[in-house]
């Protein structure tokens, strides 16, 4: 399968001690599970100057959220990998009596597909 994504396996580890870090196979970073969750565009909606300002712009993340927020986007290259495999097998079933079922799960297999790749379902 070719992606347009850093090829897996990912890792989750415990590189800083304030969070996870998800790396490639080679070691190199890619994305941080951090202990503090900072919502977004915080200036606009709240009015403030910096996160820190104020409790509605942040929250905190528990280790167990931090690791299963890692583990999921480490896990990210085997998902994509075995749903595209799920959807060509659930594909051969199209106009099969079996299909009924099989259809909505098809078009969101599909979907995800789609956004994963950066591609409009």
């Amino acid at each position: 399968m070719t992606t347009k994504h850093t090829p897996g396996p990912w890792q989750a580890i415990q590189h800083y001690s304030d969070g996870l870090t998800v790396v490639d196979k080679d070691g190199f970073q890619h994305v941080e599970a951090s202990s503090i969750a900072i919502l977004l565009d915080y200036s606009e909606k709240l009015g403030i100057g910096h996160w820190a300002d104020s409790p509605a712009a942040s929250r905190e993340i528990t280790e167990e959220e931090q690791a299963a927020n890692a583990r999921l986007i480490a896990t990210a290259p085997e998902l994509l990998e075995a749903l595209t495999e799920a959807e060509v097998f659930m594909a051969g079933f199209e106009g099969d009596e079996l299909q009924d079922g099989i259809d909505a799960k098809l078009q969101q297999a599909r979907a995800a597909i789609a956004k994963a790749n950066g591609e409009r379902p």
